[in-house]
């Protein structure tokens, strides 16, 4: 599964963080699997600017965030204790025969591997692992948005990805931001998501935020979805109380979990 796979090079990321340079035979020793599998890791590590191999060994490149955007395994790594509650409540909103929309988010992931297994939905996402991730549900019907990838975060865009989202109405859609504050809603740092997140909401009928509590009282680049357009938060415990009041007040249904 796509989720495993995830989880195994994020473990990698994380090995290599303490280790200036690390030979792939010991790092295939520590996680337990084979070389050919550890070879396949550290090549797509290696494509996404994540991680450099050099005489039989492996180091990590630079992913200052002053640089460049956390790239996707790394950000999934992240809060997997909150993300995992967040997206064990989301997944309880799904009911059966509706059209759902996800995003490429990986609390929007996460989500997704709470679902019931015999779930009978259609789904529909621009994120190629949220779209991988659903084709192992049995009775779901799979959407794949495509378009230009956007290779930190697995998800397609440009005006060919934004012309197939427009063809669909959904009732509902789960979407992910990297901040969130009011009065302008969620913030992006990447310009290329914004709009597949604008038009993915406005195929919904109702949209749900997922974010763990970092997420809040931050900004981003640009405004990617106005604060009345979200419909519910789901988001963790450790939000801040004078935030929490402040969504409520806004007309927005919050639930920390």
């Amino acid at each position: 599964m796509i989720l495993l796979k995830v989880q195994r090079q994020q473990k990698i990321l994380d090995i290599l963080k303490n280790k200036e340079i690390l030979k792939v035979t010991q790092l295939a020793k520590l996680m337990d699997t084979s070389m050919m599998t550890i070879s396949r890791d550290l090549e797509q590590l290696e494509d996404a600017g994540l991680a450099k191999r050099i005489h039989g060994g492996v180091m990590l490149t630079n992913t200052d965030d002053s640089v460049q955007q956390k790239h996707f395994y790394e950000r999934y790594g992240e809060y997997m204790e909150e993300k995992s509650r967040i997206g064990h409540f989301a997944a309880s909103l799904v009911y059966k025969g509706a059209n759902v929309f996800f995003d490429a988010g990986t609390t929007t992931l996460e989500m997704i591997n709470h679902l019931p297994r015999d779930i009978e939905i259609t789904a529909m996402s621009p994120g190629l692992l949220a779209s991988v991730e659903l084709c192992s549900f049995p009775n779901v019907t799979v959407v794949s948005i495509g378009g230009i990838v956007h290779k930190s975060s697995f998800c397609t865009t440009n005006s060919m990805a934004l012309d197939q989202i427009r063809l669909f109405n959904a009732d509902l859609a789960f979407i992910s931001t990297r901040a969130f504050r009011l009065p302008d809603g969620a913030q992006e740092t990447q310009l290329p998501l914004i709009e597949v997140k604008r038009e993915i909401v406005k195929t919904a009928q109702h949209v749900v935020l997922l974010a763990d509590h970092n997420k809040f009282d931050n900004t981003g680049l640009a405004k990617s979805v106005p604060a009345s357009d979200i419909d519910e938060i789901i988001t963790d415990i450790a939000l801040n109380e004078e935030i929490a009041a402040d969504i409520v007040a806004a007309g927005i249904k919050l639930t920390m979990v």
